[in-house]
Formats: C-alpha cells, structure tokens, sequence
C-alpha cells in the first residue's frame, strides 16, 4: 500500500501540475475536489494509524524526513478539510482564471509537506 505521508504531500502537487493543462474548468475543480477528498481521507487514517517517519532521500549531511506528530495530524486535517471546502464552494470565481485550482492544489500540497517536516529547521 502506498504510504500516506508519501499521498499527502505529492497528490495535491502532482494534480496541481496536471490541472494546467486541463482545458475545461469542470475538469479542474473535479480534479481539485478528488485530491482534497484523498488528502482528507488519508490524513484521518494517518491520525487513526500514526504512520512511521518517512526518510525520503539524503543529501551531504541533510536527510529529508516526512514526520507525523499528534499536532500535526490536527492540522492536517484541517487543510485537506479546508482545501475541499474552498474547492467545492468556489462556484463562479475562477472561471476566467485558469490557474486558481492550481495554485489551491499547490498551496495546501507545500502546506501538508510544511507540516510533516521533520527536520527543516
């Protein structure tokens, strides 16, 4: 199975990047709201499962891990829960504004990686 952390971060990214090249706007916001669907649904199972941490890749001497604390797994929540209400209830904004489902993917994306880091500061 694929791991959470790992679905929580890149999901919203990578249908961030592909509702660029979406050409009708239904397409884009059934896009968003499938991505923030699976964020939230992840994110409740990560709180109910308390995942391990993740090492992704090491540099010199920096190793990115994706960490998931008690208080993050709150706010976690909360930005796929947001996420999805902002994208189910847009309703006419963005309708000459290609990009706003992407730059809402993007933002909660870099969000849910912002929180889940274990060691970036």
């Amino acid at each position: 199975m694929l791991n959470n952390l790992i679905l929580l971060t890149f999901l919203p990214l990578i249908l961030g990047f592909i509702t660029l090249f979406l050409p009708q706007r239904s397409l884009r916001k059934n896009f968003a709201c499938l991505a923030f669907s699976v964020g939230l649904i992840a994110s409740i199972c990560s709180f109910v499962s308390r995942p391990a941490p993740l090492e992704l890749f090491t540099l010199v001497d920096f190793t990115l891990v994706l960490d998931y604390h008690i208080i993050a797994a709150f706010i976690m929540i909360f930005l796929n829960l947001f996420g999805l209400l902002v994208a189910l209830y847009s309703g006419g904004y963005g309708v000459d504004k290609k990009s706003f489902y992407t730059y809402l993917l993007l933002l909660i994306g870099f969000a849910n990686l912002t929180v889940m880091a274990g060691d970036f500061l």
